[in-house]
């Protein structure tokens, strides 16, 4: 038989009540709310330093309101790097030649020509544009030379025909002329010349001033033209008529003082004895 001391005696457990009332549990405080006034704005949160996490330790009995958030920086974008330029090798330039002096030009012109200076310069310049030598310069302002030449001599001659036909027209009209011309006409050109050979100069005629007189007044007889018109050659003839041909008496004379009477001297005043002759 065993011994009861030597056998354990199992502890008796607590009795169990049923329907005990449960422990009470305490509630957590209801967070405190906060002021609009009191809460910072999302300005004044951002700032250029990124912001310090701090790790605090988290109570786990503890429910805290949910911790804001940190502001989001956005993430910094890489710093491109440009490739170094590399440096473009040295390109020598070439040597430019030096400008050539400018071509000089001096032409010569005909005694008729009067060069002008805007037309030479315009010449010089299409020379110069043109390349042209002096020498070729001068070459073709002499076939310009030429041509003004040929140029100025016929207008020349076309000037002194028309001047002549004119004088020899002038002088058809003078010989057909009823008062100097006709039948009459030599008569007419001698009274005309009279005219003039007493109009020429005060000096005596046959002297040489006289002789230099008349020349130039041919000069300008026949420069002039004058010897020939028509209507010159009348307006001396007038003058001719006017002092050649005798007035003619007033229609109306008056009688002189000694109308009447018997003239106080001279043949007039011998009586008929004195005058009469006797015969031997």
């Amino acid at each position: 038989m065993a011994d009861p001391a030597a056998t354990p005696v199992e502890p008796i457990a607590a009795p169990i009540v049923i329907d005990a009332a449960p422990a009470p549990v305490e509630a957590a405080p209801a967070p405190a709310i906060q002021h609009p006034a009191e809460v910072p704005t999302l300005l004044e949160g951002l700032t250029n330093e990124a912001p310090k996490v701090e790790t605090a330790p988290v109570e786990p009995a503890k429910i805290d309101a949910p911790a804001e958030k940190p502001a989001e920086t956005a993430p910094e974008k890489p710093v491109e790097t440009k490739p170094e330029a590399k440096p473009e090798p040295a390109v020598e330039k070439p040597v430019e030649p030096a400008p050539e002096p400018p071509v000089e030009y001096k032409f010569e012109f005909g005694d008729h020509v009067k060069p002008e200076p805007a037309k030479i310069a315009a010449f010089t310049d299409f020379a110069r544009e043109h390349k042209l030598t002096p020498e070729a310069a001068q070459k073709a302002m002499g076939f310009f030379n030429e041509a003004a030449s040929a140029f100025v001599a016929q207008q020349q001659q076309a000037q002194i025909k028309a001047w002549n036909d004119t004088r020899a027209e002038w002088r058809t009209k003078a010989m057909a002329d009823a008062e100097i011309g006709g039948s009459g006409h030599t008569t007419a050109m001698r009274a005309i010349a009279r005219m003039r050979d007493l109009s020429v100069s005060d000096a005596v005629p046959g002297s040489k001033q006289y002789e230099a007189d008349l020349a130039e007044f041919n000069d300008f007889l026949r420069i002039t033209g004058a010897g020939d018109h028509p209507a010159y050659l009348k307006q001396m003839h007038r003058f001719a008529r006017y002092l050649d041909e005798p007035k003619p008496p007033a229609p109306n004379p008056q009688p002189t003082k000694t109308n009447g009477q018997r003239p106080s001297s001279g043949f007039y005043t011998k009586t008929a004895a004195e005058t009469q002759t006797r015969r031997p």
